[in-house]
């Protein structure tokens, strides 16, 4: 089973000493809650550490550029719409992690009915965090990427 956070407080603390900059591909998470309000604060909060950290590796001339962005999946925002078949060839897909030193982290929102994106991204070796009910972390296709993606419950 992976990890378990106990709070977004452990998310802050925790993701500047895991999680390399310049190698983002490994930083993947679950925001698991109820409520689609705190949902959204944990994918916000989690926005705002992830450019902390980005902040600081551009600062040390460690990266060039970077853009964490939040997409609400219910809404078939951006990459959602797009049929895994057509992703390939779409720009924003293709950016997904450290490309030339530039840095771009997706967070999808509401993930629930995408129940093929944690292993998507898992299998590209994609950075990822998306946010769940408990029903649609349940629907996640592959058990195992359960295993593969640290948890926050909000």
């Amino acid at each position: 089973m992976g990890y378990h956070y106990a709070g977004m407080d452990e998310i802050e603390q925790m993701f500047p000493s895991l999680y390399n900059p310049k190698n983002p591909e490994e930083i993947r998470l679950f925001i698991v809650g109820e409520k689609e309000k705190n949902r959204m604060h944990g994918c916000e909060f989690t926005k705002k550490v992830l450019e902390n950290m980005f902040e600081d590796a551009k600062n040390a001339d460690e990266i060039k550029a970077y853009e964490v962005r939040i997409y609400d999946v219910s809404k078939k925002e951006g990459l959602i719409g797009i049929p895994d078949w057509q992703r390939v060839s779409d720009p924003d897909w293709q950016r997904i992690g450290n490309v030339n030193g530039s840095l771009f982290v997706p967070i999808f929102h509401n993930a629930g009915k995408a129940t093929n994106l944690a292993q998507t991204l898992f299998d590209e070796r994609k950075p990822g965090i998306l946010s769940f009910n408990q029903k649609g972390y349940g629907n996640v296709c592959n058990y195992s990427k359960r295993a593969c993606f640290p948890v926050v419950r909000v």
